[in-house]
């Protein structure tokens, strides 16, 4: 549960970059706008090797995301 909150803390203290929504058994799901997308990457990335997690894409994901955003 400490690495939930530390990631979730880690994303929202970078203004901007994205959201965590936090689901049943710790999993974590991330949004942020398309201009951003690069940056968070980077920043999960980062935490993945840190905290030895497990990153996988969602349904949403850059390569199948619809024109249907908010940005």
């Amino acid at each position: 549960m400490r690495e939930v909150v530390y990631v979730k803390g880690v994303v929202e203290a970078s203004l901007g970059l994205g959201v965590v929504f936090v689901g049943d058994g710790g999993e974590l799901t991330v949004a942020t706008p398309h201009s951003r997308a690069d940056a968070l990457d980077e920043l999960l990335v980062d935490l993945e090797v840190e905290l030895g997690s497990m990153m996988t894409r969602g349904a949403l994901s850059r390569e199948n995301a619809t024109s249907k955003t908010t940005e």
